[in-house]
């Protein structure tokens, strides 16, 4: 049987030599991909849903010391994730499968450690909880670098991008729908309770079950998905990279747009918790449900995006559903404390919100094409990292703003009682950043050149 390594080998051998006949892009090479991105979320997820409640409710640091945590780990991420694309650039893409299967352990084992809380004093934990998740950062950019570029190696029209990274977001969105529907009741089924101490043992069970599976799942991408074109083997040197991405218009619009649809997600994402709780008036765990619905209906929206785009086009479909969005948003406004409508809304929201991360990628090995014709540069390395580094920075500023709403309203995870100026910054967190994002992705849309 051909291997990934073994077609990536054959894909750059010298000119002349008889190469293998190369695989269509078939489902099962989609599955494959789409088990990387499953690795991720199983992880991402947790950082996207959980982590903030980690930090202030279970680990109990404070509000104003989690939000620069939360910011700091993306400082150091501006100069760890364009040079890991640099050097996937500088080596023609040759190796990104085998770099997924290197960093497959360390990525399970970092994710462990990152949700590990040792019995430490404030300072201590603090420090444990900065060192764990610059780790866990640079061990994600390290793996999810090479994963980015490898559609580019896997994909050659439009429409199979499209697939391709729908079938991504697919496990993206299935690793999310895990850990939004079992992450709060296993923590407490596995720790014996509900108390600070019980939910830190099962937190340990927990991440130590997610670290092994994920890093299994990476294992499997590396060892299958198979390379189907080349990236020219006579890289540049870094400025003539920085120069054709710094001339391309549509790489910078496909980030901008990356970067406010990050922030959408993030900060529903990370105040759900909170929201439920506090605003909604139910028991943490029922988070959970609000996470899922969100989900459910983000699956539902990528599986469907391939048919959107093919009916309406890129732009069109785009347009429509930020329109979608919004609506949805206001909805849950207006629901105030009435559970079961806000769980209808928000799943309708996500079914419009799950497209979007595919539309973005496509518009990303878009780019990268458009700009290798235009300057004869192939800058995917470089292009990929960039936007793995604007995710993670619209992470960390959508989880500094939320943990800052959380210390201007006082949050106290001890109080029975929530007072009206926490529930105008959890509404705030909730619904008026991702409103905002969705108008600048609207404006940025509406006002960009046709493409």
């Amino acid at each position: 049987m051909t291997t990934a390594t073994d077609m990536t080998q054959a894909a750059f051998t010298p000119n002349g030599a008889q190469a293998p006949r190369i695989p269509d892009l078939g489902l099962g090479q989609k599955l494959a991909y789409a088990c990387g991105d499953l690795a991720s979320n199983l992880v991402w997820g947790l950082l996207l849903s959980f982590l903030m409640y980690y930090y202030t409710d279970i680990y109990v640091i404070p509000a104003a010391a989690v939000a620069l945590l939360l910011f700091v780990p993306r400082v150091f991420d501006a100069l760890l994730d364009p040079l890991i694309g640099y050097l996937v650039d500088r080596s023609g893409g040759r190796h990104v499968t085998r770099i997924m299967g290197w960093m497959a352990v360390p990525f399970g084992l970092s994710a462990f450690l990152c949700f590990l809380p040792l019995p430490l004093p404030s300072p201590g934990k603090f420090a444990w909880a900065l060192v764990t998740y610059v780790t866990l950062g640079v061990v994600y950019s390290v793996v999810n670098t090479p994963y980015g570029v490898l559609s580019n190696l896997m994909a050659i029209t439009q429409q199979e991008r499209v697939s391709l990274n729908a079938f991504r977001i697919g496990g993206c969105q299935l690793g999310q729908l895990i850990v939004a529907l079992l992450t709060l009741p296993a923590i407490a089924w596995l720790g014996g309770g509900n108390t600070p101490a019980q939910l830190r043992v099962g937190v340990t069970v927990l991440f130590g079950a997610i670290g092994v599976v994920s890093a299994g799942l990476w294992l499997v991408a590396s060892r299958t998905c198979v390379v189907r074109r080349a990236l020219p083997r006579d890289m540049p040197d870094l400025r003539s990279l920085l120069r054709a991405l710094a001339t391309n218009r549509r790489w910078y619009l496909a980030n901008s747009l990356t970067f406010l649809n990050f922030m959408v997600f993030c900060s529903q994402g990370g105040m759900a918790i909170y929201y439920t709780r506090l605003v909604l008036g139910h028991p943490a765990h029922d988070a959970s449900l609000l996470l899922g619905c969100s989900t459910v209906g983000a699956l539902i929206g990528s599986i469907s995006v391939p048919l959107l785009t093919a009916r309406l086009g890129l732009r069109r479909t785009y347009l429509a559903l930020l329109v979608w969005q919004a609506l949805c948003l206001l909805t849950i406004l207006a629901a105030g404390g009435r559970f079961v409508q806000v769980l209808g809304a928000t799943m309708l929201e996500f079914m419009a919100i799950g497209p979007i991360s595919p539309l973005c990628l496509a518009m990303l090995s878009g780019a990268v094409d458009e700009g290798r014709e235009r300057t004869g540069i192939s800058a995917a390395g470089l292009a990929f990292s960039c936007n793995t580094l604007v995710g993670k920075v619209a992470s960390g500023c959508a989880g500094f703003l939320l943990a800052a709403f959380l210390a201007m309203g006082r949050y106290n995870p001890m109080a029975t009682f929530t007072p009206p100026a926490l529930t105008h910054w959890l509404k705030l967190g909730f619904v008026g950043l991702p409103l905002t994002a969705m108008a600048l992705q609207f404006a940025l849309v509406l006002f960009s050149r046709r493409e």
